[in-house]
């Protein structure tokens, strides 16, 4: 409820594109299907993003060790749509990479949200992801209805 008031408060709606255990993949899909940068296939868009990963060098220091024993583990988890691995800022600065954009997330409060970019910050396209932490990701879109002002019920 937060969440879809802050939401409304920027003049956002959050659209759930579905994707149990792939909500930022669907999200992602739709967000880039939306701004013109392609129509991919979660398995296609892993892939993708995998193949991103693997180019890096192994950065083992920013898994879950009891999760992805290493570096090539996670990518391969990645890659696979079978495994469901839950999306992760790593997949989020990749995306940015592969496709030259800027994702801007949106929490559930200020302080939560944040802004990913390429690494020169050079970009031809935002997106825009919604997110609850721990729970789900949204693809943005503007709202049809001008945002309400939050008033302070205590005047």
């Amino acid at each position: 409820m937060l969440f879809r008031k802050r939401c409304n408060a920027d003049g956002l709606d959050p659209k759930d594109c579905g994707g149990e255990g792939d909500c930022q993949w669907h999200s992602l899909s739709h967000e880039l299907q939306v701004k013109g940068l392609g129509t991919f296939s979660i398995a296609q868009l892993r892939g993708k993003v995998a193949d991103e990963l693997e180019a890096q060098e192994p950065m083992d220091g920013f898994i879950v060790k009891d999760e992805f024993p290493s570096w090539a583990d996670y990518c391969l988890r990645v890659r696979d749509p079978k495994y469901h691995t839950w999306g992760d800022n790593l997949i989020l600065i990749a995306v940015c990479e592969i496709f030259c954009v800027q994702i801007r997330l949106t929490s559930i409060s200020k302080s939560h949200d944040k802004v990913f970019t390429t690494q020169d910050g050079i970009f031809k396209a935002e997106l825009h992801l919604g997110h609850i932490p721990e729970e789900h990701y949204y693809a943005m879109t503007p709202s049809s209805d001008p945002p309400q002002k939050v008033l302070n019920n205590n005047l």
